[in-house]
């Protein structure tokens, strides 16, 4: 019985407990028994079971499995957008990035040698129509004001109408609430901010999406480079002092 034998095993059954009777609190009961093991259930074979408690729109409950199995040093103090700077790698699972690949962009996380940027986001569009909309990560975000931000950088972006990060609701009808300012042509690194408030019912969770912005199938013609980096969730204080 080696390591991989009991990776493979431990995502098996987290593959197919979901679709039994009783699966998920089962699965529940026995990622709780890995954790405290001397052979913890690695990040990576949660995915099924993650994805299956999004699926179904149990957010809170996929959220606190994924901060049962980050390390110590990371669960203590997780931020809104976790990974927001590319350091750590990118596991894939929901509340980290996830990335999908499409005929057309190569998205990537590279190192970009500046000591100020380090890691970051990069999306190299082909010159074809692409409908992208391929980085994302759910969030979790309670009720109330908020502010996004993050770094952007461009490098010939040819596009109609830009891209955009974007925060929606997630489920139901994919309320939007949030998107940054259309990114094109050619510019260095620079900020934005973004403004937007979590209503206090209908949005249990959300995403986060860096999407090309389209209205026609002409929009989704694209060539250049896109990067981003910093990518933050803050929580807005409106409380004023008092007279």
């Amino acid at each position: 019985y080696s390591m991989e034998g009991g990776a493979a095993i431990s995502r098996w059954v987290l593959e197919q407990l979901p679709q039994t009777p009783d699966g998920l609190a089962i699965a529940d009961a026995l990622l709780t028994g890995l954790a405290k093991s001397a052979a913890p259930t690695r990040t990576a074979e949660l995915d099924p079971y993650l994805e299956k408690l999004v699926g179904n729109g149990s957010f809170q409950l996929a959220f606190l499995t994924w901060l049962r199995f980050l390390p110590p040093e990371e669960a203590k103090s997780v931020p809104f957008v976790y990974n927001g700077d590319f350091e750590q790698p990118v596991s894939g699972l929901p509340f980290d990035w996830q990335f999908s690949q499409v005929r057309g962009a190569d998205t990537d996380v590279v190192d970009t040698t500046d000591p100020g940027i380090g890691k970051a986001l990069r999306v190299v569009f082909a010159n074809t129509r692409v409908a992208y909309h391929h980085v994302t990560k759910v969030l979790v975000l309670p009720p109330g004001p908020y502010e996004l931000s993050g770094m952007v950088k461009a490098e010939d972006l040819m596009t109609p109408r830009g891209m955009r990060w974007r925060v929606a609701c997630a489920g139901g009808d994919n309320h939007q609430l949030a998107e940054s300012d259309a990114f094109l042509g050619t510019f260095a690194w620079k900020a934005f901010t973004v403004p937007f408030t979590v209503p206090a019912t209908g949005c249990g969770a959300q995403t986060l999406r860096l999407e090309l912005d389209t209205r026609v199938a002409l929009d989704q013609q694209v060539v250049g480079t896109f990067w981003s980096d910093g990518l933050a969730i803050n929580r807005v204080d409106v409380t004023s002092p008092s007279n």
